[in-house]
């Protein structure tokens, strides 16, 4: 509760508090979730995947672009009912069972 110490704050502090307690609950469990996962990673895997996020973010609209239509391209040159298959599962899946799903057609359909 910070009602009784809010004047004591900075107008920077102030503004952040505003920001955080407008976060809706839904969002709120997904952070904690997140950060959960997050601490769970082994400190290789966090520098890991900080160096893909960098990588991602660094990159310009164009490379993103490319890297969207090299997957849409893939996912386009399954065949008809796999391609199908696929559409439908990865709707319903987590993002760990899509990778996992991925890579195993990605090995079968390179």
């Amino acid at each position: 509760n910070y009602k009784s110490k809010w004047n004591s704050f900075s107008k920077a502090e102030k503004r952040s508090l505003k920001k955080w307690s407008k976060i809706p609950p839904a969002k709120w469990k997904r952070m904690k979730l997140k950060y959960r996962q997050w601490k769970s990673l082994t400190p290789a895997q966090r520098r890991s995947l900080e160096k893909k996020i960098k990588r991602y973010k660094a990159s310009t609209t164009k490379e993103k672009r490319v890297r969207l239509r090299k997957w849409q391209e893939w996912v386009n040159s399954l065949p008809p009912t796999v391609r199908t298959k696929f559409k439908q599962a990865w709707r319903v899946m987590s993002k760990k069972e899509r990778r996992a799903y991925y890579h195993k057609l990605k090995k079968k359909y390179p």
